[in-house]
């Protein structure tokens, strides 16, 4: 039988925890990059973006927002500079990562468009993008 604690030190943590900043840094400025597009106050761009973020397709951006922060982690952790062993294991461990990077983002007072926030269906969607994207690790 084997010892689930052993597996859960043996991660790459580090690693991981350099490709959730980095993940973090490309959805922080994402989402500045919105914020700065809807202040410029442009009729067309307000009206795509409000668009977007008004009912019924606004209550469900937030969560495609997450789903694609957990893809996005994964793709860098594909592409990261030293190779990273990838399988079921680090895929949690990368979960549990970008879970504590986006509540460390939501914790700072950034004055940005809160488009991804740490929420229960937030840590559902970071799942289910992590997972999405890394079907061929498990």
């Amino acid at each position: 039988m084997s010892n689930p604690w052993r597996g859960f030190t043996q991660q790459p943590w580090l690693e991981l925890a350099k490709v959730a900043g980095v993940t973090l840094l490309a959805v922080i400025a994402v989402e500045w990059l919105l914020a700065g597009l809807w202040s410029l106050g442009i009729p067309a761009i307000r009206a795509v973006l409000g668009n977007l973020l008004a009912p019924p397709l606004g209550e469900f951006m937030p969560l495609l927002a997450t789903f694609g922060l957990g893809a996005l982690g994964l793709y860098f952790g594909e592409r990261w500079r030293q190779p990273l062993y990838l399988n079921r294991g680090s895929l949690w461990a990368l979960v549990l990562c970008l879970a504590v990077a986006l509540g460390i983002k939501d914790a700072l007072p950034l004055p940005i468009f809160p488009l991804t926030q740490l929420s229960y269906p937030g840590l559902v969607m970071i799942m289910l993008g992590v997972f999405f994207k890394g079907r061929r690790y498990c």
